[in-house]
């Protein structure tokens, strides 16, 4: 038995409605591109707080940089390896436990620290339209399309490196609380300029 045309083309557009809902519903939020390593060299330990829904999580962080290359690790409070990863500025390499699979990729994660660590001048070519940074002395919003993907509260700033900030990140829906323990410069270029505004 044939069909009529008009039933044939109903079922695909509805078939085609549903995939489409599907598909929609994989893609995820956008993501601000990765910025360039920086220097001076440095070698900086944090302690993360993460919070998403009923989730969590305090974590430390180890950050090493230079101008040449990123590299992170994350650790639970006990020195559980949750990930590793390495950024050359071109390649990312990283390895992440299942411990952090409903928590934090640790590619978003290296966006978050870029965007609140990093010089404005450094993210200039990553925050041009439609992405949009607006930063004044203790705080940075940053919005794609006009909407607000992140906002940054510097709770104690420094020249150098801030000690002591809040990042909520509004697509993902987390709120991190990062401290820094400890921040080193190579003795080498211990007299270079700082990294951060």
């Amino acid at each position: 038995m044939r069909l009529p045309l008009t039933i044939i083309v109903l079922v695909m557009s509805l078939t085609s409605c549903a995939l489409w809902q599907t598909v929609n519903n994989l893609i995820s939020p956008p993501r601000l591109p990765l910025s360039q390593p920086i220097g001076p060299e440095r070698r900086v330990l944090l302690q993360m707080t993460f919070d998403k829904d009923d989730l969590h999580q305090k974590l430390l962080i180890a950050l090493e940089l230079d101008a040449h290359h990123i590299a992170m690790a994350g650790l639970t409070q006990d020195g559980l390896s949750l990930f590793n990863l390495n950024y050359d500025g071109t390649t990312l390499l990283f390895e992440q436990s299942p411990l952090m699979q409903n928590a934090i990729a640790s590619e978003t994660l290296l966006n978050d620290l870029q965007l609140a660590y990093w010089p404005i001048t450094a993210l200039a070519k990553q925050t041009q339209a439609p992405w949009r940074l607006d930063a004044k002395h203790n705080e940075r919003n940053l919005y794609y399309n006009n909407e607000k993907q992140a906002s940054i509260t510097y709770i104690v700033n420094s020249e150098t490196w801030p000690t002591k900030l809040d990042l909520i990140n509004y697509p993902n829906n987390y709120h991190l609380h990062i401290d820094t323990l400890s921040n080193e410069l190579s003795p080498v270029i211990n007299n270079m300029a700082p990294a951060v505004d």
